[in-house]
């Protein structure tokens, strides 16, 4: 479940006041503080701002570390509005592939910091 509500409540913006600066329904803020919905990459960054909170804060992440908004790039932000149009077997699979990659990096990395030692 995403913390947007909580978010909002520690922020002490009122729904209503929120929706006018995201240009949204308070149906649509509703919903996404509810889980019916999600918003798109562009609503998460957005929200993001306004709060003061980290994205992956937002979306319910307890990982200490964590990426301001303001820190993505156009191209980080393409890549996670692709990644959230993709259903959650899609998306299983991309995380699959780049944990691969990830671990395979991380001991070729290991091995060439010990070759140098």
């Amino acid at each position: 479940m995403n913390r947007i509500r909580e978010a909002r409540k520690q922020a002490g913006i009122k729904q209503i006041d929120l929706c006018k600066r995201l240009g949204i329904s308070q149906g649509a803020l509703s919903g996404w503080e509810n889980g019916k919905y999600e918003p798109g990459c562009a609503a998460w960054i957005q929200l993001s701002e306004i709060l003061d909170v980290s994205i992956d804060f937002l979306m319910g992440s307890n990982r200490l570390f964590s990426i301001p908004a303001s820190a993505l790039t156009d191209f980080d932000s393409d890549l996670l509005r692709k990644f959230h149009a993709l259903d959650q077997q899609a998306q299983a699979r991309i995380l699959n592939s780049l944990d691969f990659e990830y671990r395979d990096t991380a001991k070729e990395a290991a091995k060439l910091s010990t070759s140098l030692a």
